[in-house]
């Protein structure tokens, strides 16, 4: 999973690795992030081998 502004400068991933079929959950400590509106991507491999990609919109609450 990657965090990115508009531009997609300065990723962070939050997640970078294989794992297996299940539910997962994170935590972004955004106290450090500015007030400005963010994109994460969720990138993954169903077990049919069909490819899912979804980018969403994120705004921090202060």
């Amino acid at each position: 999973m990657q965090t990115f502004w508009n531009n997609k400068n300065g990723t962070l991933n939050l997640v970078n690795k294989f794992q297996q079929r299940g539910r997962y959950s994170g935590a972004l400590n955004g106290s450090n992030l500015a007030s400005r509106v963010y994109f994460y991507k969720l990138d993954a491999t169903g077990k049919d081998g069909i490819n899912f990609l979804i980018t969403k919109r994120m705004i921090p609450g202060k």
